[in-house]
């Protein structure tokens, strides 16, 4: 399997949601008028539904469209929180999450001109960093870069964005790439062993509609992923292949998405990622690349 597979009760999910919260509230971050408190209660409306065994809620589609949406978004929560709750709480860090838990309660609700769109764009760069977290790289907050991630031999700054179409996707990459070359000016140990990616959340493009999907079973899945971001790639490449920096070691996509293999038919969290090289496959940089990518997919797995 190339992705994360998680099924679990909705009651242990809600354990797993406050137990996050309960975190949220340890290091001084005000919940209860957040987006978050809201896909808290709506677990507690399902399992009560479930419980009383109300088919009429179940079926009704508003209803199953908003407890699909607090999954999923409560899951990102118990994700972030399950990988950096033994970290030291920057204040850097703790700015980042204040401003996670706003926004509003859809993703589709988001104005990109008013600014709702940021708490997201938090989510995905902790999501991010979740990943280096457990592939065994020491993270970094205090960088004008969304994520410094270093190891013994190399440091990686990242820069993240969530394209919301994809008329949007060179405007992104592009301004991704600029970032990073300021990076590697500024960056005090300037040599060749600092590196950039690029990494992309393809959710909004993919699944703008945020619809669960439905396989036959995990494998299904799988493939369905695989293809989903080997078109991306067939249909964006052209707008990174180009650039001229070798410190931008090439492109992370993440796609998320809940799910349901009709095999097991429970309601599942997967977790998705594909690379594609900027540099020359066969380079130094090439192979650091893809064992960058192979180690950071062996955590997302073993999530």
């Amino acid at each position: 399997m190339n992705y994360s597979f998680r099924s679990q009760s909705f009651v242990k999910k809600k354990i797993l949601l406050s137990n996050a919260l309960n975190w949220l509230s340890e290091i001084g971050v005000d919940y209860f008028n957040s987006r978050i408190h809201k896909y808290q209660n709506d677990l507690s409306i399902l399992i009560d539904r479930i419980d009383i065994q109300d088919p009429q809620s179940l079926v009704d589609p508003q209803f199953f469209a908003t407890m699909v949406n607090s999954i999923y978004e409560s899951g990102e929560l118990i994700r972030i929180h399950n990988s950096l709750k033994d970290l030291i709480v920057t204040p850097d860090l703790k700015n980042k999450i204040k401003v996670f838990i706003k926004g509003p309660e859809y993703a589709n609700d988001e104005k990109p001109m008013t600014g709702s769109q940021q708490p997201r764009d938090i989510a995905f760069e902790l999501i991010i960093a979740s990943m280096f977290l457990r592939a065994g790289y020491k993270i970094d907050f205090h960088t004008t870069a969304d994520l410094r991630a270093q190891n013994d031999k190399s440091t990686f700054f990242v820069e993240c964005k969530r394209p919301r179409s994809i008329h949007s996707v060179r405007a992104n990459v592009r301004s991704a790439a600029s970032q990073l070359r300021k990076r590697y000016i500024s960056y005090s140990n300037n040599d060749n062993t600092v590196y950039g990616i690029i990494a992309l959340s393809i959710d909004m493009i993919v699944n703008p509609k945020n619809y669960m999907l439905i396989a036959n079973d995990e494998q299904a899945i799988d493939n369905r992923m695989i293809a989903e971001a080997q078109e991306f790639i067939q249909n964006n490449d052209m707008h990174w292949k180009s650039i001229p920096d070798i410190n931008t070691l090439g492109i992370l996509l993440s796609l998320q998405t809940v799910a349901v293999p009709e095999n097991h038919n429970m309601i599942t969290e997967c977790s998705f990622i594909a690379g594609n090289n900027i540099v020359h496959s066969q380079s130094s940089q090439g192979s650091i690349f893809r064992n960058l990518i192979e180690t950071l997919r062996n955590g997302v797995i073993e999530n």
